[in-house]
């Protein structure tokens, strides 16, 4: 038997229990089916006939606040690539409210198609640069607004990891508030950096190194968990998120397309939630961005929610290995897409905000 430990994340104090052997033990409860796969499924045809989010169902949505549009088209109308609007049933109450217990800020859903997509493996890698550029394009509009105090950017994919609909979108919640962990980050800002050089320095849960490392950390929160982060010492990426330029945004969605391949490959049929790690808004560059992509293989049970301290049943070291072996077969090229100038933002389409 592998004896269990204690692992401690040096960025943010969080602890985790490492215990493969648990993977072991018997299953006689069997798991509901989790009909959020990436690809088409016989549920599509049924699902989209509902999809609120459909190029023509506009008026499904609130009004949308930021849009990849046809030059000559108005807001809230058919001829957009992607539109940003207000979550119809947000997490956060408005940013008037008077009430003194209310959670305020802003809750976006990021609708990343016009057509019934699932995944960003459906997309090319064009698409997902466009669905980052508008996470920039936000974001930076958020920023602006004096009492929002910090941003929160995710996917939930999949019914395990807390989506709803099945069309592809995305989400920001920004707060008036810095939530505990985002202000643990800040306060020990120089925790990433110890905790990004042990990382290359140890090398055994190390999936990529170039000018963005990919790895599983050493206290992984959920099994198979992958971080892309900039590494040391470059300019193009050692800059807030929504400073980096389309070049770095395209390598950027190569990079997570190639990573939830692997994560597919490797993890069939799991869930995932994708969470781009921001510091607070009045300090931009309080600590490097990060990207996570947290596979949900399982759900916390009684230990993890009396203690906040989860139990990992794959070792961060042996899911780092399975990637690699999994990457050269997954990897997304660049090489192959032509005219990179135009794609992101095709002619005859601008950015438009309501």
């Amino acid at each position: 038997m592998t004896a269990a430990e204690f692992r401690t994340d040096i960025w943010t104090g969080r602890s985790v229990i490492v215990a493969g052997d648990r993977a072991n033990r018997p299953q006689t409860v069997s798991k509901p089916r989790d009909h959020s796969v990436d690809s088409q499924i016989s549920g599509d045809r049924f699902e989209s006939e509902l999809d609120p989010f459909l190029e023509g169902r506009e008026h499904n949505t609130p009004a949308e606040r930021l849009a990849l549009r046809q030059d000559g088209t108005s807001s809230d109308e058919r001829g957009w690539l992607l539109r940003i609007v207000e979550n119809r049933f947000p997490a956060v109450t408005s940013l008037t409210d008077s009430s003194p217990a209310s959670a305020k800020g802003v809750h976006d859903v990021v609708i990343e198609c016009p057509d019934f997509r699932r995944c960003w493996l459906q997309f090319s890698v064009f698409e997902v640069a466009r669905v980052l550029t508008a996470w920039q394009l936000r974001v930076s509009q958020l920023a602006s607004i004096p009492e929002l105090k910090s941003i929160q950017v995710f996917r939930n994919q999949g019914a395990a990891a807390g989506a709803s609909l099945g069309h592809s979108h995305s989400q920001i919640i920004s707060l008036t508030t810095v939530p505990k962990l985002c202000e643990q980050r800040f306060q020990n800002s120089g925790g990433f950096f110890e905790w990004r050089a042990a990382e290359i320095s140890n090398g055994q849960r190390i999936v990529c190194a170039t000018d963005l490392l990919i790895v599983c950390p050493d206290a992984s929160w959920v099994k198979g968990q992958i971080r892309l982060c900039p590494t040391e010492g470059s300019a193009v990426w050692d800059v807030p998120f929504y400073q980096l330029p389309s070049e770095a945004l395209l390598v950027l969605s190569q990079m997570l397309q190639t990573c939830i391949r692997v994560v597919r490959k490797t993890l069939p049929q799991a869930s995932f939630n994708m969470v781009l790690n921001l510091p607070p808004i009045i300090h931009p560059n309080g600590f490097p961005w990060s990207i996570d992509i947290m596979p949900r293989t399982a759900s916390f049970a009684g230990f993890e929610l009396s203690c906040d301290i989860p139990i990992i049943t794959m070792p961060p070291e042996t899911a780092a290995a399975e990637y690699r072996s999994a990457w050269n077969e997954c990897k997304i090229e660049l090489d192959e897409i032509q005219d990179m100038s135009s794609g992101i933002c095709p002619p005859d389409f601008s950015w438009q905000q309501a």
